[in-house]
């Protein structure tokens, strides 16, 4: 079992819900550094790095549930897995693996906030670009 980062799509709530779909257990909200982009149509898109931030959740997978988180998540085409360290609301800090955008972010929108779920709602309402 691994601790796995999500911040779009595979969300509670969002289209590919990992739980919903039966492939991990949610834990908790958490964050870690990065930038995050909009790829102009329905998911994120994220570069780790030592800056910025990125808001998701934490899920506890089993190590055959990340068969089919690849091919949901386009991997190795359009994201890869990478281990980052991530930072839950208590502080304490925790090795995952998370979906990195493998792909240029040229052309795509900064989202300085690192909320896909606030974007996406922001989207809905017609406020973002």
């Amino acid at each position: 079992m691994k601790f796995l980062f999500v911040y779009g799509s595979l969300m509670s709530g969002m289209p590919n819900d990992i739980e919903r779909l039966g492939l991990g257990q949610r834990m908790c909200n958490a964050t870690t550094v990065g930038q995050m982009f909009s790829s102009k149509t329905w998911f994120p898109c994220t570069k780790f790095s030592e800056e910025g931030i990125i808001h998701g959740e934490i899920y506890v997978v089993h190590d055959d549930a990340f068969i089919e988180l690849d091919r949901i998540e386009g991997s190795p085409y359009l994201f890869a897995q990478k281990d980052i360290n991530v930072t839950l609301a208590n502080g304490q800090v925790l090795s995952a693996v998370s979906y990195e955008f493998v792909q240029s972010t040229d052309g795509l929108v900064n989202i300085p906030y690192g909320d896909w779920r606030l974007f996406s709602l922001l989207q809905q309402q017609g406020e973002t670009e």
